[in-house]
């Protein structure tokens, strides 16, 4: 069955989507930010707004390049490096004084200027030149963390996502390495062995990929179906997700990823359990019917 489509009302010269629980926030082409949705009113940065079907716009907030949405709350880079986070703060995840939510966008202290964003369920994080500063829950960062704080053992960052409960780091070189949190709460950083010419990264619900310099994928993570949060060091082991090698971006949320090729077609596949050596399969799902990708 095919894939039924709306078209979201409002702006048109958009350049970036991001999609959180319940709600969806885009940023255009002048920098403005507009969100929409039935989640809570605090994810859309509307002040209070009613929530709407069709975006509104994110008051008192312009000037923005680059935009990351978590589960419930939304970070943007404005042109001169400054951060604003906006949403549900149960979790320090707005980096801001006090562990209240927030209907509009609060300036992140610290991080100019930063270079790249990123946000998950529980935990932003900011690049700022080879550095990777984070905020939010200890679950995630080993120890809460109100403020943005350097994390050790991430360096010669070019590239940053982050997961549930992990956070992983595209390095200049290529090379990519994570964090996890442990038994006994113990914060590590790890290299993912097999994958040296990563470009970007995408993470989901238990599982991360990259996109290396060729166009191929690689994803790695947690292969027990149970695991609902991160993946482990020993659970870091790259599968190519085979059929993508001109693959030019690449997303994931919960247990789906999907990539654009340089044709302008669009592929998705599921993460699932998998056994040693084992290849993902993607679909074609733009333009045309779903078929299984050759």
């Amino acid at each position: 069955m095919a894939a039924m489509t709306t078209e979201v009302g409002g702006p048109k010269e958009v350049v970036a989507v991001g999609m959180g629980s319940g709600f969806g926030c885009l940023l255009t082409r002048s920098g403005e930010v507009w969100g929409w949705g039935q989640g809570a009113v605090e994810f859309l940065g509307a002040g209070g707004a009613a929530r709407p079907s069709n975006p509104v716009r994110v008051a008192g907030l312009s000037e923005v390049a680059d935009l990351a949405v978590g589960s419930e709350h939304v970070c943007a880079r404005k042109k001169d490096g400054s951060v604003w986070c906006w949403g549900v703060n149960t979790k320090w995840q707005l980096g801001s004084e006090q562990l209240v939510d927030s209907t509009v966008p609060v300036k992140v202290e610290g991080l100019e200027p930063a270079d790249e964003i990123a946000a998950g369920p529980i935990a932003s994080c900011a690049r700022l030149g080879k550095e990777i500063h984070c905020w939010g829950d200890e679950k995630i960062l080993g120890k809460e963390q109100h403020k943005p704080a350097k994390i050790e053992g991430l360096s010669d960052a070019a590239a940053i996502a982050v997961g549930p409960l992990n956070i992983c780091v595209a390095a200049t070189s290529g090379a990519v390495s994570c964090t996890a949190v442990e038994e006994g709460e113990r914060f590590l950083t790890f290299p993912v062995e097999g994958v040296s010419d990563a470009i970007a990264l995408a993470m989901g619900q238990s599982y991360a990929c990259a996109l290396g310099k060729t166009g191929e994928i690689s994803c790695w993570g947690a292969t027990d179906e149970l695991t609902t949060g991160g993946f482990s060091r020993a659970q870091a082991s790259p599968v190519r997700v085979k059929g993508l090698g001109n693959a030019v971006a690449l997303a994931a949320y919960g247990t789906t990823s999907c990539a654009v090729t340089r044709d302008g077609s669009a592929w998705c596949w599921r993460w699932s359990r998998l056994r040693a050596g084992e290849e993902l399969g993607a679909e074609r799902v733009f333009p045309g019917e779903p078929s299984p990708r050759p």
